[in-house]
């Protein structure tokens, strides 16, 4: 019920943004606010394939951050994956890996050249980590294939290190 809500504030923050961004200077004809594909002969199959994987590797990581119980560790954790994800593919893509961040400055500036790149592989890469994560987090077996093994609860407690040290002295 919030996701209409939420998508309307989200496209308002980005035209706000860009109108802002254009007011105060005014950029050059090739600036797109760095979401245009880069690939020369308008080739965008690399780009929407790293739209795609960054957005699935971002769901993954919001998700195991969601579940933690530290939020601070969470957040850096996010803020790691945006910032090392855009690096790696702001060269090709721009590293959008939101949709509406790339739709604000589209509208502002009136370019939708490869626009639909970016609203259908942050999408589909975000419910592809949705997808991953659930299939993981679900299943009994992780990496080896096995369910875990149980382990019998400890019928005596160990004893204090001190305890073990002044034993032997």
């Amino acid at each position: 019920m919030q996701l209409p809500f939420y998508v309307v504030a989200q496209l308002a923050g980005s035209l706000l943004a860009c109108v802002s961004v254009n007011g105060a200077m005014e950029p050059r004809e090739e600036h797109f606010y760095g979401t245009a594909p880069m690939m020369a002969g308008g080739h965008t199959r690399l780009p929407f394939l790293l739209e795609l994987v960054a957005s699935a590797v971002l769901m993954i990581v919001i998700a195991i951050a969601a579940r933690g119980s530290n939020q601070t560790a969470g957040g850096l954790a996010i803020g790691a994956a945006v910032g090392t994800l855009g690096l790696v593919i702001g060269p090709v893509s721009g590293g959008s890996m939101n949709p509406i961040r790339t739709l604000g400055p589209a509208i502002v500036l009136g370019r939708y050249t490869s626009i639909w790149i970016y609203l259908v592989a942050p999408v589909a890469g975000m419910l592809l980590g949705a997808l991953c994560n659930r299939l993981v987090r679900g299943s009994d077996a992780f990496l080896c294939g096995t369910k875990p093994r149980a382990v019998a609860p400890r019928t005596t407690t160990p004893p204090a290190v001190g305890a073990l040290v002044s034993s032997h002295y």
